[in-house]
């Protein structure tokens, strides 16, 4: 598990918890999902696999370069 120092970001996302995240945002210069690439794509590195069980967080930015359209109804997202 990482620790946090004074210069980490802590979000505290409701019914997760707090995720620690480092200060210094990273890019990754190409991410591919399914169909969709993308270049230049500023990440948030943190730790959340281990108590959380998941990978990552994809944000708004990557789902409006995406073009993604979210049906909250059937709780889905779909890439153009």
């Amino acid at each position: 598990m990482l620790s946090s120092s004074q210069s980490d970001i802590i979000f505290v996302i409701p019914r997760l918890g707090q995720i620690v995240c480092f200060n210094e945002p990273a890019m990754i210069p190409e991410l591919q999902i399914g169909h969709v690439a993308l270049n230049d794509i500023p990440v948030q590195l943190g730790s959340i696999q281990e108590p959380y069980g998941f990978d990552g967080i994809l944000g708004i930015d990557f789902m409006i370069k995406a073009k993604c359209k979210a049906n909250f109804e059937a709780l889905e997202i779909t890439f153009n």
